[in-house]
Parts: structure tokens; sequence; C-alpha cells
């Protein structure tokens, strides 16, 4: 599978609102949602690994992280992205994430 999920802790299947912040000018709703998600002290679940995205890793307070982030706790999952797909590649990886998401029992999405 050329999209996959990989959970650095396990998110079990329940009931869930997502929230995405993906990058678009100015970068706005990812770096909102990013000040959400440290001052609410999120912990990463998931992340995409997937050669349909361009090769970025970024170093956050010197760790390394991927592009394309999922945060998480108590029925709310965090999506956040500062990777700008192609747009034959955002059509993939769009289904595939909402098909996981959905997987999860996410029953809500919300953009920000």
């Amino acid at each position: 599978m050329d999209v996959e999920f990989v959970e650095t802790t396990p998110i079990e299947r329940g009931r869930y609102t997502a929230v995405t912040g993906f990058a678009g000018p100015g970068f706005i709703a990812n770096t909102s949602l990013m000040y959400v998600i440290r001052r609410a002290g999120f912990g990463l679940r998931a992340y995409l690994k997937t050669p349909l995205l361009p090769p970025m890793m970024l170093i956050v307070e010197g760790q390394p992280l991927h592009s394309f982030r999922i945060y998480g706790d108590k029925g709310l999952l965090m999506i956040v992205s500062e990777v700008l797909p192609t747009s034959e590649n955002a059509w993939r990886i769009g289904g595939e994430l909402f098909r996981w998401l959905m997987d999860k029992g996410v029953s809500e999405f919300i953009a920000v």
C-alpha cells in the first residue's frame, strides 16, 4: 500500500471528532492547530508514511517530526500537515485518510 498510517500510540476504535489543519496560504490552519495541540498537551498518536508526499521532515526542539501527523486525546483527533501534496496525490491521500479515520470511529470533521 502506498499510503500507510503508522500509529505511535494505539488508537482504539471509539467516538471521535477530527480537526484538520493543513498547509495553505500563510500556514494559518496548521500553525493555529499546532498551538492548540501544544497548549493542551496532546500527544502524537500517528503519522502518515507515503511516497506520495514530497520528502520533508521538521525539526522541533531538536527532534525530527514527520510532516503529516495525527495527535489526539479523549475523543479528539487533530490532523496537521506542513507539506503540500500535488493535486493528483491529494485525492488518494485524502481518500485513505478519511477511510482510516472512519474505521477509527470518527463521526465529525472540523476543518480549520
